[in-house]
């Protein structure tokens, strides 16, 4: 088992490159250093997907954000022009850390 200080040097690195992908994160990083580690230890939870699994649907409460790390997910909307692949090292629902928000489709 890993010391404590170890284990949040791990999620530091492991999820700081993933965060400021995201442009404001990338500015904000360059400013706020131990900002960036609190979002590392207190704001980001992994979430493991099989292929067909549904990750947020149409008309739930959009409170999260997410960070696409691997594989392909299929974004499935009502207008069908706005169907879209979404791949790894994208990320979509950024509104969700603005505003009150709706899923207006389904990702799977």
């Amino acid at each position: 088992l890993l010391p404590d200080f170890l284990k949040s040097k791990v999620r530091e690195e492991l999820h700081q490159p993933v965060l400021t992908r995201l442009p404001f994160l990338m500015r904000y990083s360059a400013m706020n250093v131990a900002g960036v580690y609190d979002l590392c230890h207190s704001a980001v939870e992994e979430v493991s997907l099989t292929p067909g699994d549904e990750l947020f649907s149409k008309g739930n409460s959009a409170k999260t954000m997410f960070f696409i790390t691997g594989g392909i997910m299929e974004y499935e909307h009502p207008a069908p022009s706005l169907c879209c692949e979404v791949r790894s090292v994208e990320w979509v629902c950024e509104p969700a850390l603005w505003l009150k928000w709706l899923y207006l489709g389904r990702l799977l």
